[in-house]
């Protein structure tokens, strides 16, 4: 599957250089454009994927190194929109969040992966003119001290004899996904082991044809404190992902 994700891109940025090479097309320059673009899209999708598996041989490995800092919620979800916008805007899909002002002690780069990942599925998968939420809340009835993060959207929802299997390596709802709607298989498996590396869970609530709302919870912990969470997630090595 990975051998098939990296050569179907390629051979079309390959054959397009080709064809211009040897002058049997004239392109003019909103051809040039457009063909431009959708080698663009294919090098971001063959990057995306061999980042996918750096990232898991980094988990598989335990070298994966958190930097614990606190950090700002809204900022964070602020960044993540921004970056999602382009992709939003072509998919005719609104990302909106509402500011919750709380700190958590997270790793940064690993929470916006998190986040990116969940997003940038529900933006896949969601209807043109719906909207995909991002959110984040503390339960107050749990004796845990605890930061609830979600995304929510209103797509085509997971069967219920699904939801257990999304976060595992290499899996789709649907065969077709994987060539329909990109993607290598890996990211809500990345999702799930960085997660679990902060001590945390992950779930994703959803009825077949009634959207998702991915969760994870993330101890929120003092910084003098989380210490225990890294050495205890690399200690217990990789969760069965």
């Amino acid at each position: 599957m990975v051998t098939h994700d990296l050569r179907s891109p390629m051979q079309g940025i390959a054959g397009f250089f080709e064809l211009v090479e040897s002058g049997l097309i004239q392109v003019t320059p909103a051809q040039g454009q457009q063909l431009a673009a959708r080698g663009r899209i294919s090098s971001m999708r063959m990057v995306s994927l061999m980042n996918d598996l750096l990232d898991m041989e980094k988990i598989n490995s335990n070298t994966v190194k958190l930097e614990l800092e606190e950090i700002n919620v809204d900022s964070a979800f602020a960044e993540v929109q921004q970056i999602v916008q382009e992709s939003a805007n072509r998919s005719n899909v609104r990302v909106v969040f509402s500011e919750t002002g709380m700190n958590i002690t997270i790793d940064h780069q690993s929470l916006t992966r998190i986040l990116l990942n969940l997003v940038t599925n529900a933006i896949k998968f969601s209807p043109p003119g719906s909207t995909v939420t991002i959110g984040a809340l503390q339960p107050q009835s749990s004796s845990e001290e605890f930061v609830e993060f979600f995304v929510q959207d209103n797509g085509r929802g997971i069967p219920a004899d699904k939801l257990e299997m999304v976060f595992q390596r290499f899996q789709q709802v649907k065969v077709a996904d994987a060539t329909e709607k990109g993607g290598s298989g890996l990211g809500l498996a990345i999702c799930k082991s960085l997660v679990e590396l902060h001590g945390g869970t992950i779930g994703v609530d959803s009825t077949d044809g009634k959207g998702c709302r991915f969760w994870f919870r993330i101890p929120n912990v003092p910084k003098k404190d989380a210490s225990g969470i890294i050495s205890e997630a690399k200690t217990s090595g990789l969760p069965n992902t």
